[in-house]
């Protein structure tokens, strides 16, 4: 069953905004799962990336559930991760724009598209909304949500089992091109061009002595 943490709780290495751009973005502070996932039902449309959407570091709704819930045990986390990328899914995140192009540009109303590109054989390929969100780079630190879940060596308890969600790995999807969605996010850079392992030895290895 999912359970709901005192916001009051001791958070990840990354500092929590003020603001939220969204109702789902504040009851994902709140640690109120049970809402966050009727709230990714009733109102999918805000785990989407228009700019509005993302809080003051530039993070969806599923970067900030990555980013400062490194206290809460994975498994718990588990089921809102599902729930984001299947209201994803629903609202065919990012369908506006093809993968593989130079430049999103402009939408409507004024905000940026999202420019992950994955390119197979010169190709842009359209790719399931949930494989948008989780390639998504668009926030200062170039950090997607598989990157915020291992800053600072990660989630303490049940890393695993996030990770696996991140990755669409429990789900019946096995074709080459989710293969390589998959090896795409492993090896994302962020903008210091470091990897997920990278981000993972930072609290075992001195700075300074970091590869």
């Amino acid at each position: 069953m999912l359970k709901t943490m005192a916001s009051t709780a001791t958070s990840a290495p990354i500092p929590i905004p003020n603001t939220h751009p969204t109702e789902l973005q504040r009851l994902i502070k709140e640690r109120n799962w049970p809402a966050v996932v009727q709230r990714c039902q009733t109102d999918p449309h805000e785990v989407g990336s228009s700019s509005h959407l993302r809080n003051d570091r530039g993070y969806t709704a599923l970067h900030t559930l990555m980013a400062y819930n490194q206290c809460v045990p994975g498994e718990e986390l588990v089921p809102v991760v599902e729930a984001i990328l299947r209201a994803a899914d629903e609202i065919e995140y990012g369908a506006a724009f093809r993968l593989g192009g130079k430049d999103g540009g402009d939408v409507e109303d004024g905000t940026k598209r999202n420019t992950n590109e994955i390119v197979e054989d010169g190709q842009g390929r359209r790719m399931g909304g949930s494989w948008r969100l989780l390639l998504d780079q668009n926030n200062r630190a170039r950090w997607s949500p598989l990157h915020l879940s291992c800053v600072s060596g990660g989630i303490p308890h049940g890393k695993v089992p996030v990770m696996k969600a991140l990755l669409k790995m429990d789900e019946n999807e096995t074709s080459d091109e989710v293969s390589q969605c998959q090896q795409r996010i492993v090896t994302l850079l962020d903008r210091q061009n470091r990897n997920i392992l990278h981000l993972l030895l930072d609290s075992l290895v001195p700075s300074e002595q970091a590869f």
